[in-house]
């Protein structure tokens, strides 16, 4: 009878019903009583599962289902857990107990340990994306936020904001569990675009299923590109593309992307986790640019970034470089450096032969490691240097404690545009200032073509920070997200072959000079070479002719050949003219 209601008159006999503690002890009995023998959850509405059946029904109410197993097995693991001791103690003294709860400590220190295995890899993830989301739906629903709820509210594909090594990602779809409270299409709209915005999810489409007490919505990108592209069939968009503006891929509707190195920004910046294909990417650039007749040198500390490049540079120099180890690698940046300071006395006195100039693509594979590479063998060789100089009672030179290289490789991203110098890095998570740690901005902001794959949050901020964040799309190798003047375009790079890009690189006319100080138009060639300064001794080595060094020395004094530089107390001299010096023999 509710209390509301009016008693009428009449006879009542005595009710008579089961004594009910109220207060504590009602609650320490209850709990006990579920704990030791009913086997059901100790706080909570929990479940209908029985002592022998699993649960068929999830009363909780929360915005995930979760069923569990028959009771006997939660009242195994609790009286397995505590009642043991007790038991132990009674039979068998402290002894065992205290065996049996050394043994339980270690069971719990390796579930925990599996628990913060689990966890750790994912912790940024919950922390970026996880519960933010989770606020901004509980707020829309005017519901309390949980953190411990948030986990299960929000479900992620694997490898979400994290770099992943794997070929393959999963395509981009996250799912929100809710509770079904009125959903009308105001609540459901604002769901979707306070989720999509910090999700990083640009034009989200979004998918609402609502079954029994619950309702899940998938939030993905409305849009994509291809799932699959092959040099074929982008073959004509690759020949038509400028030089200036090469073609890298399609975006969603089959739409053309293009770098810019002229109007946008003269240098390319490529951040990417391994195996997200960086080297197709530059391969499909820098084949359509020798066709151009672009001059390319490849510094590559790896070895094998661009086996294609590395097989034109053997059969024909003046296409291609290809350098490996540390000192070649440092000689071939200040090569590039000497030829633009070159280009600028040039200009002093003809200023309307800049449109002579070959362009140069100079390309840094990994830039971050092989700028510490440079600075450890560089930190070697500056100690051999000054040593040299004491043995022999000579002054020591000044010589810098950043690596030359590495000093000149910021000066060109800087200022090469305009001498048609070009820089292009690559690397797993692309920092620009470690080329001018005081000056990393302005650096950064001469990559001005900015293409990033399988990226994190962190690297996003790193290389976009002006652009709001947008998740990486996932999908099989070869999305790639391009940033260009504060738009971003998620787009797919073809698959092109070396032997595609081989044969794309050689398509073009030959080339008129050497790779550097060679001109574009073949009535120029006549225009010096600075392809690399070396002393004598490696040129040995070096000449197709292998001359003994004393041999050497006597042509060089013959032909009066002037040295351009100087290293340490050895001369340097051009290996292009000590080349022309046995070829006229």
């Amino acid at each position: 009878m509710a209390r509301h209601e009016v008693l009428q008159p009449g006879i009542h006999g005595p009710s008579l019903r089961w004594y009910k503690p109220s207060g504590m002890a009602y609650w320490m009995l209850r709990s006990t009583i579920r704990f030791w023998v009913t086997g059901r959850p100790v706080w909570g509405r929990g479940d209908n599962a029985t002592l022998f059946h699993d649960a068929t029904v999830d009363h909780r109410g929360g915005p995930t289902e979760k069923l569990t197993r028959a009771r006997w097995r939660r009242l195994a693991w609790r009286w397995g857990a505590a009642g043991a001791p007790m038991v132990l103690w009674a039979a068998l003294g402290k002894w065992y107990v205290l065996s049996y709860l050394l043994l339980e400590l270690a069971a719990g220190g390796w579930y925990g340990w599996r628990a913060l295995a689990a966890w750790w890899p994912v912790r940024e993830v919950r922390r970026e994306f996880v519960h933010p989301v989770a606020q901004v739906v509980a707020k829309a629903l005017n519901e309390k936020y949980s953190r411990r709820g948030a986990v299960r509210m929000i479900e992620l594909p694997a490898g979400f904001g994290q770099e992943d090594e794997a070929g393959e990602a999963p395509e981009l779809s996250v799912r929100i569990h809710l509770p079904v409270v009125p959903l009308d299409e105001g609540v459901k709209k604002r769901i979707v675009t306070s989720s999509a915005e910090r999700l990083g999810i640009k034009d989200p489409a979004a998918s609402w299923t609502i079954r029994g007490a619950r309702a899940h919505v998938d939030i993905a990108p409305r849009a994509l590109p291809p799932t699959r592209l092959v040099f074929a069939d982008v073959r004509q968009l690759v020949l038509d593309a400028s030089e200036q503006k090469p073609f890298v891929g399609l975006a969603a509707g089959r739409t053309p992307v293009y770098a810019d190195l002229d109007d946008d920004g003269p240098h390319i910046g490529v951040s990417a986790g391994t195996g997200a294909g960086k080297s197709t990417l530059m391969r499909l650039v820098l084949a359509r640019r020798m066709a151009s007749g672009v001059g390319v040198i490849v510094c590559d500390y790896k070895v094998t970034s661009h086996p294609f490049i590395r097989r034109i540079a053997q059969q024909d120099p003046h296409r291609a470089l290809y350098v490996t180890d540390e000192e070649e690698i440092s000689e071939a940046i200040l090569a590039v450096y000497a030829e633009f300071s070159r280009r600028r006395e040039v200009l002093k006195t003809r200023p309307d032969d800049l449109s002579t100039f070959r362009p140069i693509d100079l390309v840094i594979e990994e830039l971050n490691t092989l700028a510490s590479k440079l600075r450890t063998w560089w930190g070697h060789e500056r100690k051999r240097l000054v040593q040299e100089a004491k043995d022999m009672d000579m002054s020591p030179p000044y010589l810098p404690v950043v690596p030359p290289a590495v000093d000149a490789l910021g000066a060109l991203v800087q200022m090469g545009r305009e001498l048609h110098v070009h820089v292009h890095a690559l690397a797993q998570r692309l920092d620009a200032s470690i080329l001018a740690p005081k000056d990393g901005g302005a650096v950064r902001e001469s990559f001005s073509n900015r293409f990033l794959s399988k990226y994190t949050k962190k690297a996003w901020m790193l290389l976009a920070d002006s652009v709001p964040f947008q998740a990486f799309p996932g999908g099989p190798r070869g999305i790639w997200a391009s940033v260009q003047g504060g738009e971003v375009t998620f787009f797919r790079v073809p698959f092109v072959t070396d032997q595609e890009a081989y044969q794309l690189a050689l398509s073009g006319p030959a080339p008129a000079g050497p790779v550097l100080g060679g001109a574009r138009l073949i009535q120029h060639h006549e225009q010096r070479a600075i392809e690399r300064l070396v002393k004598l001794s490696d040129a040995v080595e070096m000449l197709p002719a292998h001359p003994s060094l004393d041999a050497l020395r006597q042509r060089v004094q013959r032909a009066a050949l002037e040295p351009k530089g100087r290293e340490g107390n050895a001369l340097l001299y051009d290996l292009a003219d000590l080349e022309r010096l046995y070829a006229m023999s």
